[in-house]
């Protein structure tokens, strides 16, 4: 018995959508299977830390706030600690002990210490990942200045012919309630401001940074002269940890 056209027809039609599906398919898994190939491979999720601290040790150098005198500054050594903050922000604090210099017998030193405010630029980065960072930052905090004089518990000469010792009171001693006792050692407490600006390059756990720097010191009396304003220029080469 043989088929009618219309059975004939729709087999033709049957046969052409089952061809055209599988060829569908075909293409299909071929097009997600080159996708699949092509995709990158995953990555290291980026790292979630907001904050490093850094810690590290200081070397500093400052020049002399008044020309040809004793300076309570030259090379000084210290450290600092701080936070810096993905956004760029650094908060931190320092301090230098200056070795300061001698003139004859007179010896002066200071010791420097206060807070750090910064904001970080990054100026390249390695492929290593290494990175370069500009930090201009201001600091402020307190200068103490020690001045040792041992001529000021030397005898006198009109006490030696007496047998006597010529005394200088400590006056800060007397004050604070120290008995007035001797003291070849006078300080002297001022407030200071520090503009800088700090070159760090980092890389992994470590730093080193250059920080040129200039030192003011408003109204400081010192040495018995009247009140001034001392102004001196330096750096300090750091070198630490970043956790």
């Amino acid at each position: 018995m043989g088929c009618s056209p219309s059975k004939e027809s729709n087999r033709t039609l049957a046969l052409s959508a089952t061809l055209a599906l599988a060829a569908f398919t075909l293409v299909t898994t071929s097009t997600h299977d080159v996708a699949a190939d092509e995709a990158p491979p995953d990555t290291a999720p980026p790292s979630t830390s907001t904050i490093d601290f850094e810690l590290g040790g200081a070397f500093a150098y400052t020049t002399p706030p008044i020309r040809g005198g004793t300076s309570p500054f030259g090379m000084g050594f210290g450290g600092r600690a701080g936070l810096a903050f993905a956004s760029g922000v650094y908060i931190g604090l320092s301090v230098i002990d200056y070795l300061g210099s001698k003139d004859v017998d007179v010896t002066d030193t200071a010791l420097l210490y206060g807070l750090d405010l910064g904001y970080g630029f990054r100026l390249a980065s390695t492929p290593e990942g290494g990175r370069l960072t500009l930090r201009p930052q201001i600091g402020a905090g307190g200068l103490t200045v020690f001045r040792t004089d041992p001529s000021v518990t030397a005898p006198s000469s009109s006490s030696s012919a007496t047998g006597g010792r010529g005394q200088r009171v400590d006056v800060v001693s007397s004050a604070s309630g120290g008995g007035g006792s001797v003291s070849n050692v006078t300080t002297v407490d001022a407030f200071y401001v520090q503009p800088a600006i700090t070159l760090m390059y980092a890389s992994g756990a470590f730093f080193v940074a250059v920080d040129p720097h200039v030192l003011v010191v408003p109204g400081i009396t010192y040495s018995g002269a009247a009140p001034s304003t001392w102004l001196s220029y330096g750096f300090q080469a750091q070198a630490g940890l970043r956790f």
